[in-house]
């Protein structure tokens, strides 16, 4: 019983947690290269 409910909080990480950590740690990483005087140039992006 302990064990299905293990896997499907281990596949709930990585298929949701994993995806939108990677999309918010990228656009911490990129949006500096696309600011330009306080404003996000979105052709940049």
């Amino acid at each position: 019983m302990i064990c299905t409910e293990v896997a499907k909080m281990y596949e709930f990480v990585k298929k949701v947690i994993v995806p939108v950590g990677a999309a918010v740690f990228l656009s911490v990483l990129f949006y500096p290269l696309c600011v330009e005087q306080g404003q996000c140039d979105y052709l940049k992006l």
